[in-house]
């Protein structure tokens, strides 16, 4: 019995023991955080950044996992320019008719200059001369560039295209990264436990939405040059066209143009021809009678001359 009971009090002892050493052990954790219960710890605003895009098709370091940008398989954008230099012999008229053809296929003057007050002479050239920086809708260039060179003498025409595909597209793709941080940002925003954090956050959603405004101006700046093509064009005032100066041409095309042009002489000094002697029939049909009757009257003159000879030779 008084073993037992031993046993028993031993016991008791060692949960005693056991006890006190746990709550010692609690005790130097709460010191060795300051003994505040509150400090947790907080992940930094990039890993909760990171946590939030895990399974939405968004790569955090900048990339985009949508379909339009990584496979391929998009709209070209390309940027159109052209450059055009005319000449006109009718200065009012050609002004008037360039800015009917901008209205008529959809497209305004970015800017203009024009110089000169007068048609006074001066170094063989008219004073006035004009020019235009135009907009038209890249659909509608083609017929507009046209209509141009129906109205003016061109004398230089260079057009450009610049595909701005990967530009365009990259941009594309920051904005939908950058708009997936934002509303991580917010919603880290909303549920921030302490002030320090909360500034934090939106430190980093100021500098985020900054971003997003200035990509979304240059992706608005790529969207009205692709939509919208610029002519550069300048009209002076003439009295002569220039001559355009053509390409030499290769020695087929020289025989040819040799053979259609011989032709071309035969057939015009044939022309010609006909021309003149049908006008000159009159004159040749005067020419014809007085020929005969001068013909008529010499042969007269022979026979009687002739006739007188023989008789005078009979009468010897």
């Amino acid at each position: 019995m008084k073993k037992f009971r031993f046993l028993t009090l031993a016991l008791c002892l060692i949960v005693a023991v056991a006890t006190l050493v746990a709550c010692s052990s609690a005790n130097d954790v709460d010191m060795s955080t300051g003994g505040n219960k509150t400090d947790a710890y907080y992940p930094s605003v990039d890993e909760k950044i990171e946590d939030s895009f895990d399974g939405i098709g968004v790569d955090s370091a900048g990339g985009s996992l949508s379909d339009s940008a990584t496979s391929g398989e998009y709209e070209r954008q390309i940027i159109k320019t052209v450059k055009i230099q005319a000449e006109t012999k009718a200065f009012d008229t050609a002004v008037s008719a360039i800015n009917g053809y901008v209205s008529e296929f959809g497209g305004y003057v970015e800017s203009s200059e024009q110089s000169g007050k007068s048609l006074n002479w001066v170094n063989g050239y008219y004073e006035r001369y004009a020019s235009y920086t135009i907009r038209i809708p890249a659909e509608n260039l083609e017929a507009f560039v046209g209509k141009v060179g129906d109205t003016l003498n061109i004398v230089n025409n260079n057009g450009t295209q610049d595909d701005v595909s990967p530009q365009y597209y990259d941009i594309v793709s920051r904005l939908e990264t950058l708009e997936t941080e934002k509303e991580a940002l917010q919603k880290m925003y909303e549920k921030a436990d302490t002030i320090d954090y909360m500034l934090q956050v939106q430190e980093r959603l100021y500098d985020v939405i900054e971003e997003i405004e200035a990509y979304t101006t240059q992706l608005n700046y790529y969207k009205s040059q692709v939509a919208y093509s610029t002519v550069h064009l300048s009209i002076s005032e003439v009295i002569e066209y220039t001559d355009i100066v053509e390409k030499p041409k290769t020695y087929g095309e020289e025989i040819k143009s040799a053979f259609v042009e011989s032709w071309k002489d035969f057939a015009d000094g044939c022309r010609d021809f006909s021309i003149w002697f049908v006008g000159a029939i009159p004159t040749l049909i005067t020419l014809a009678v007085i020929g005969c009757a001068v013909a008529a009257i010499i042969l007269l003159i022979v026979r009687g001359t002739e006739k007188k000879r023989k008789q005078k030779n009979n009468k010897e």
